[in-house]
């Protein structure tokens, strides 16, 4: 199993919790306990026996990765003619977009919703290939736990932090991402993984720089067509060129939340594919509500010269 450097210390740190605490399903029976940073949720949930049926994504909704955790109970899944059972202890990666039926017997469960923009495409094909695989606790280091438990438990009031939530995402991010690969590894699961949508994922982090890049080239440079990365995409809810848009932004997001020096406005927009500052800006603050150097601003916790624009 490969190592993962997100622990409940970068989590004490970031929201001040000298201390985690332990599940405890007689705590929160009845009730749940949910907490947002940025874009990512932590919830956990007790309830008696009970059957959900996922609705059908409408073309605005944002396709989420979720982790669930059974802590005590059982998940029964079942998805287009395939049924698993996530038993007390265990933990599944799912896609929000899939149709799924789910019957959650009397127990408690924890979960973690990212949005799957926030990933690189080739974290992306390792969680697809991770999707629907129950996984015992032994592939889930407890420290993982610890770290999730303190985000859901941390106090209620205090006040917003762009610089922490911007932190927490990145953190949880790649905490994710090495689970899907730790599942993959262990189970070797193949199963799920599309060679076509893989390829396409690799293809758009190695020309996130290339301007010219459209859904066209895309698909002479992978040797299919246009109608099958629609398709491909499609199943996990987005479009190529909505993904290549994602992956640049979230690329960009990453680059200003570094605490590394950077370059030129310009220079960081041509490294991802615009033209210009002027381009990038607006499609940053389409995405994000904010400008780069808002952005940049905002999630660093020490004063700094600006970010340069020539």
């Amino acid at each position: 199993m490969g190592s993962i450097d997100v622990g409940v210390a970068d989590v004490h740190r970031l929201i001040g919790r000298a201390k985690a605490s332990a599940p405890d399903p007689a705590a929160f029976r009845g009730r749940q306990h949910k907490r947002r940073y940025g874009e990512l949720v932590v919830e956990r949930a007790t309830m008696g026996t009970i059957r959900l049926r996922s609705t059908p994504p409408q073309r605005s909704d944002t396709p989420l990765i979720a982790f669930y955790r059974a802590i005590s109970g059982a998940l029964n899944v079942a998805f287009s003619g395939q049924t698993y059972t996530v038993a007390a202890g265990e933990c599944v990666l799912m896609l929000s977009t899939r149709p799924y039926d789910f019957v959650i017997e009397d127990g408690e469960l924890s979960q973690v919703l990212v949005p799957l923009r926030l990933f690189a495409p080739t974290s992306i094909a390792d969680l697809l290939a991770a999707i629907d695989t129950p996984s015992p606790p032994s592939l889930v280091n407890a420290t993982i736990w610890t770290a999730i438990d303190a985000l859901i438990d941390a106090p209620d009031d205090e006040e917003p932090d762009a610089a922490r939530d911007q932190e927490l995402e990145n953190l949880v991010v790649a905490l994710l991402t090495q689970v899907a690969l730790n599942i993959t590894q262990a189970r070797q699961v193949q199963a799920t993984r599309s060679p076509v949508l893989t390829a396409a994922l690799l293809y758009l982090e190695d020309h996130l720089a290339d301007p010219e890049l459209d859904l066209d080239s895309m698909a002479a440079g992978l040797g299919t067509s246009p109608r099958t990365l629609h398709r491909e995409f499609r199943a996990i809810g987005t479009s190529p060129i909505a993904a290549l848009r994602d992956a640049r932004l979230t690329a960009v997001a990453r680059r200003l939340s570094a605490r590394a020096a950077l370059p030129s406005l310009d220079a960081l927009a041509h490294d991802h594919g615009y033209g210009d500052r002027t381009a990038l800006t607006r499609a940053f603050r389409r995405r994000f509500g904010r400008s780069p150097l808002e952005h940049r601003r905002r999630v660093m916790p020490f004063p700094e010269p600006a970010l340069p624009t020539e």
